[in-house]
C-alpha cells in the first residue's frame, strides 16, 4: 500500500517538526524502481517543497544525514 501525504501537507509537518528531524533516504533499487519513484525524483520532490527554505531543504537532504554518521 503507498501512501501519498502530498507536497503542502508534508512542508505542514516540516515547519510544525523542524527540519531538523527529518533525512532523506531512498529505497531505490536501479533497474527496479519505477522512474517516478526514483531517488532522483524524490530529491527533485523535496527541492519543490513550498514554504521550505533552502537552508531547511538542505538540513533534509544532506546536512541531519552528515551529523548522524558523524561525517
Amino acid at each position: 500500500m503507498r501512501a501519498y501525504i502530498g507536497a503542502q501537507k508534508l512542508s505542514i509537518y516540516i515547519k510544525h517538526l523542524g527540519a531538523d528531524k527529518f533525512v532523506f533516504d531512498s529505497d531505490h533499487i536501479i533497474g527496479l524502481t519505477p522512474d517516478s519513484l526514483s531517488a532522483k525524483r524524490q530529491i527533485e520532490i523535496i527541492r519543490g517543497l513550498p514554504g521550505l527554505s533552502s537552508e531547511e531543504k538542505k538540513l533534509i537532504l544532506p546536512e541531519n544525514a552528515k551529523m548522524i554518521l558523524k561525517l
